[in-house]
């Protein structure tokens, strides 16, 4: 039951398989949609209902939130077990009530009871949830690409072959690319299940709003081997009688460089098309180098993956880390108490011992900023600047930034 006065008729539950209907159709509400029969079908075969939590008012729902169990790449190259939380909703009549704080209380204390050290999720507003303790991981980029300025830099020069393909081959070369670019910190797998979540999601959206298609382009390497695709639909305009189309990237991966400028590429070269957008691009995307005139691409940088550290020890424990030494760390983290405390972490040979200590901190910050310096997209030095770590010897930060630094930045290649 929910702690709180103004509510205390409101239980917490898990759904039955049966209930799933009603439940998404909360959470279709509460982000002022409709419910669609083929939506409901594609998110049932998603959803595990044992994971699926309801807050029920007498017989009706009225909010609810959903994990399911993914991999999580830390830096190093380890696929953690990592819960994704999503579906997170309160219907309008119910907002402001915690209701939504009592069903991510329930989700984490399950989240840590199963052992999973970790817990993503993709939020609808970022302010949401720093209050529980999830600190934004990765960035991401959109472009709206002018497609008249963005000819490849002199000496580029194509390697294999784009052709069009159905929708199950375009699925198949999405997962051999995602699984050989597991390794990179924000990959989230099994790469066969996310995949085939997020094609078949991008062909249900109305061709009002996303225009026709979608399309399936594959490459291959020069052996005739898929490593990569691109997911796209093309909305047409006809301003004074010329075509102005808009061609729109639902998702591009590649497993290599290579193959992901030659998607871009057959994108770009697209006929009738003037603009092309994307969302859910790497903040430092190759683009920005690849094009002639990056200005074309019109970029801009926002927040995507927001991070958990459910265990604090036992997430700490799992990544690799830079050269030998140690730091003591003092956490915050009210949501989470079992992880409030100092801690001690003592790296050598590229893994860490973490202990808690009643040594002083040398460095202090919540559970929240210290998840958003995890997998590297940000530095302690950052977040001191940010005014977010407290600095009680400057060495320590200096030593704690060599260990952790990582050399690629994270990217996350799917929204959940």
């Amino acid at each position: 039951m929910i702690g709180s006065a103004s509510r205390p008729d409101v239980q917490i539950r898990p759904i039955e398989p049966e209930e799933f209907g009603a439940w998404f159709d909360v959470m279709a509400t509460s982000f002022g949609h409709r419910l669609r029969d083929e939506v409901v079908q594609l998110e049932r075969s998603f959803a595990e209902p044992p994971r699926t939590l309801a807050a029920v008012e007498g017989d009706r729902m009225v909010g609810g939130n959903a994990a399911i169990g993914v991999e999580l790449a830390v830096p190093g190259g380890r696929c953690v077990p990592t819960a994704a939380i999503i579906g997170v909703g309160v219907l309008p009549s119910h907002t402001r009530r915690g209701i939504s704080t009592a069903l991510m209380r329930r989700q984490l204390d399950a989240v840590h009871e199963r052992g999973e050290p970790l817990a993503v999720l993709h939020a609808s507003e970022g302010a949401i949830y720093g209050r529980y303790g999830f600190g934004l991981a990765t960035r991401s980029g959109s472009l709206q690409a002018d497609r008249s300025g963005v000819a490849f830099v002199r000496g580029y020069e194509p390697v294999g072959s784009v052709e069009l393909v159905e929708r199950d081959a375009a699925i198949a070369a999405l997962v051999r690319a995602a699984e050989l670019t597991a390794g990179r910190p924000g990959h989230l797998g099994p790469a066969a299940r996310l995949a085939d979540y997020t094609v078949r999601d991008a062909a249900l959206a109305p061709e009002d709003e996303g225009g026709a298609g979608p399309f399936y382009a594959v490459h291959r390497d020069p052996g005739g081997h898929p490593d990569g695709a691109v997911v796209y639909r093309v909305r047409q305009a006809w301003p004074e009688n010329l075509p102005r189309f808009t061609a729109s990237v639902e998702i591009l991966l590649g497993a290599t460089p290579a193959a992901e400028a030659a998607l871009w590429r057959y994108v770009f070269d697209l006929d009738l098309v003037g603009t092309v957008e994307a969302w859910h691009r790497p903040a430092a995307d190759p683009l920005l180098w690849l094009v002639r005139e990056p200005r074309a691409l019109r970029m801009r940088v926002g927040d995507d993956l927001y991070l958990r550290l459910v265990d604090v020890r036992s997430a700490l424990a799992a990544r690799a880390y830079a050269g030998e030494g140690s730091v003591v760390l003092g956490v915050q983290d009210p949501f989470c108490p079992w992880n409030a405390g100092a801690w001690r972490l003592v790296a050598a040979g590229g893994r860490a011992e973490v202990e808690p200590t009643d040594a002083e901190p040398e460095l202090e910050l919540s559970s929240t900023d210290l998840a958003t310096i995890y997998l590297g997209d940000a530095s302690f030095a950052d977040l001191a600047d940010a005014l977010l770590v407290r600095v009680r010897d400057p060495a320590a930060l200096e030593r704690a930034d060599r260990l952790f630094a990582t050399p690629q930045a994270p990217r996350c290649w799917v929204h959940v």
